[in-house]
């Protein structure tokens, strides 16, 4: 039998925080059984918040969000 590695799941957290952190986000790949999507999650307290994205959704999400942080840059106030 062979076997192969695949990564399945990265965390993204700021330089010296710790992995329970409640800024610690996690992006992992899941499936159900209908096929795979990504969960996209971060843990504060007893609760886990997530939203998960299926590959086709990506495109159009991703768009979404980058025309949305083009607009919040746009109205950023001079500090």
């Amino acid at each position: 039998m062979k076997y192969k590695k695949r990564i399945t799941a990265m965390t993204v957290l700021q330089d010296g925080e710790a992995l329970i952190s409640e800024t610690a986000t996690l992006i992992s790949i899941v499936d159900d059984g209908a096929g795979e999507y990504l969960s996209i999650s971060q843990s504060g307290g007893n609760s886990v918040n997530a939203i998960n994205v299926d590959p086709c959704e990506w495109i159009e999400l991703r768009s979404s969000i980058d025309q949305m942080f083009a607009e919040m840059k746009a109205n950023e106030l001079t500090k």
